[in-house]
C-alpha cells in the first residue's frame, strides 16, 4: 500500500536526509525497506569518515559490503593490527586518519595505493621524514603530521629531498618537536614543493635555541610561490623574522598561536602584518595587546580572529578604522565581552555577514541591537549560561529569519585545542 510520502522523487528524499546526522540516518534506515534504499545512496556518505577500532569479531563481510555500496572513501584506524586486511576490504579509500600510529605496522601503509590524504595522530616513529615518505603514495594532495614524536632528527635533507617527489602537494601541516630552526625548515619546505598553497608548522623549540640560521642569510630567494595560507602553531613573537616573512610575500591567510603573551616584539609582528598587502584572513590567538598592532592590520583583511586576554572599547574603534571592509568578526577574549561593547559592534562594523562572540550574560537590549546588522547571516554566541530561548526567538523574529543562530558552550574554545583543524571533510 502506498502512502502520498512514498511518491516523493529520490531527490527530495535525498536532500531531506541531507540534514541529518549519521546516527540519525541509521536511525531512518531502519525504519522500511524504502528509507533503507534511501539512505544507501552514495551521495549521503560521501563527506562521512567511518572510525575503525580494534573490536574483535565487529566488522563482519556485511558491514564491509555496506561501507563499499556506500562508497565510503575516509577511515579513521584507532591501533588497528590488520590495517592491510582494511586496504582489502575498502580499496576506494582516499582519505586516511590514523591515531596511535607506531612503527611496527609502518609496513601495512603500503596497502593503501590510492590515499590523497593522510593525516597521523600521536605517533611513535623510529625513522625519519624520508623513512615516513618512502611508505605513502606519491600522489597524496594533503599530508599531516601532529603531536608525533622520533627518537631521531626528523627534517633532514634526504627527508626534504624525499618530500619533493610529492608534486601533487597541496597541504602540508607539521606539529611536533624539531631541532632545526623554523625559518629553516619554512624555506627547505617552500624550496622543495613550490606549489604547496597551505602550510601549517609547530616546532616546539627547546627555549635555549638562537633562531637566527647564518645558513639564510646567503642563499639564493625564493621565486614566486604558490603558498597562500600559512599557518604557525606554538610560535613565539620574537620567532616572526624578515626572512621569514620574504619567503611569503602573497600570503591571502595568516594564523598565528602564540605559546604566551610575551612582552615586547610588538614591532616584529606589526612590521609583517604591514608587509603583506594581500591578507584577506588574520587570526591572532593570544600575542600582543591588540591595540599594539591594530593600526598595522591590512585594510584588505575581510576575516579576522582575535583570542586576546582583553579587548576594549576603544581597541574595537581602531581596528573598525582599520578594517571598513570586514564581513566575518570573531571575538573570543578570556574576559568575555560585556553588553556595552557587544551593542558597539552594529555600529563599528556594519557590514558583518557572520559574528562570533564570547560574552558574559548578555542583555536583551545588547542582542535586540545586533539584529540591525542588515547584513548578518550567522550568529554564533559563547558563554557559560545559553540565552534564554524566548530571547533567541525575539532576535529571529526582529531579522525575520535570515540570521541562523548558534549557541556553544564555554568549554568549545579555538584557542584551546591547539590544532585548528582535524578532519578535513572536503
Amino acid at each position: 500500500m502506498f502512502t502520498p510520502y512514498t511518491r516523493l522523487p529520490d531527490e527530495v528524499w535525498a536532500l531531506v536526509f541531507g540534514f541529518l546526522s549519521p546516527v540519525d540516518r541509521l536511525r531512518a534506515r531502519a525504519t522500511c525497506t524504502l528509507w533503507r534504499r534511501l539512505v544507501d545512496s552514495s551521495g549521503l556518505w560521501r563527506d562521512w569518515t567511518v572510525k575503525l577500532r580494534p573490536v574483535k569479531g565487529a566488522y563482519r563481510a556485511h558491514f564491509w559490503s555496506t561501507l563499499r555500496r556506500w562508497r565510503v572513501t575516509s577511515a579513521l584506524l584507532t591501533a588497528l593490527r590488520t590495517w592491510a586486511h582494511v586496504a582489502t576490504e575498502l580499496p576506494q579509500l582516499i582519505s586516511l586518519i590514523i591515531a596511535g600510529y607506531c612503527q611496527e605496522r609502518a609496513d601495512s601503509l603500503r596497502c593503501f595505493t590510492r590515499l590523497e590524504r593522510v593525516y597521523l595522530r600521536q605517533c611513535s616513529l623510529c625513522v625519519s621524514l624520508h623513512g615516513l615518505l618512502a611508505l605513502l603514495p606519491l600522489q597524496l594532495t594533503h599530508m599531516r603530521l601532529c603531536e608525533c614524536s622520533c627518537k631521531s632528527a626528523f627534517f633532514d635533507e634526504p627527508g626534504f629531498l624525499a618530500l619533493s617527489k610529492f608534486t601533487r602537494l597541496q597541504s602540508f601541516t607539521f606539529h611536533g618537536r624539531c631541532t632545526i630552526p623554523p625559518q629553516c625548515v619554512l624555506y627547505r619546505i617552500l624550496y622543495h614543493l613550490p606549489h604547496l598553497q597551505h602550510l601549517s608548522l609547530s616546532m616546539h623549540l627547546p627555549p635555549y635555541m638562537h633562531l637566527e640560521d647564518a645558513t639564510l642569510r646567503n642563499i639564493p630567494p625564493l621565486e614566486q610561490r604558490a603558498l597562500r595560507s600559512l599557518e604557525l602553531v606554538d610560535c613565539s613573537v620574537w620567532s616572526l623574522s624578515t626572512d621569514m616573512l620574504k619567503m611569503v610575500p602573497c600570503l591571502q591567510s595568516l594564523a598565528l598561536f602564540f605559546r604566551s603573551e610575551e612582552p615586547g616584539g610588538y614591532s616584529l609582528l606589526a612590521a609583517w602584518l604591514r608587509e603583506l598587502p594581500l591578507l584577506s584572513s588574520l587570526l591572532l590567538a593570544h600575542g600582543p595587546p591588540v591595540g599594539a598592532i591594530a593600526g598595522s592590520i591590512p585594510s584588505s583583511v575581510t576575516r579576522l580572529t582575535l583570542l586576546p586576554s582583553r579587548i576594549t572599547s576603544e581597541e574595537m574603534t581602531s581596528l573598525s578604522t582599520q578594517l571598513p571592509n570586514l564581513r566575518h568578526l570573531h571575538l573570543d577574549p578570556r574576559a568575555p565581552l560585556d553588553s556595552d561593547k557587544v551593542a558597539l559592534i552594529p555600529r563599528l562594523f556594519p557590514g558583518l555577514r557572520s559574528l562570533h562572540l564570547r560574552h558574559e550574560g548578555l542583555r536583551e537590549e545588547a542582542l535586540k541591537n545586533l539584529a540591525t546588522l542588515e547584513e548578518l547571516r550567522l550568529l554564533e554566541t559563547q558563554d557559560a549560561v545559553h540565552a534564554p530561548n524566548a530571547l533567541v526567538f525575539k532576535l529571529q523574529e526582529l531579522t525575520k529569519k535570515r540570521v541562523r543562530i548558534c549557541q556553544k558552550p564555554e568549554t568549545d574554545r579555538l584557542w584551546s585545542c591547539g590544532c585548528v583543524h582535524y578532519i578535513p571533510t572536503t
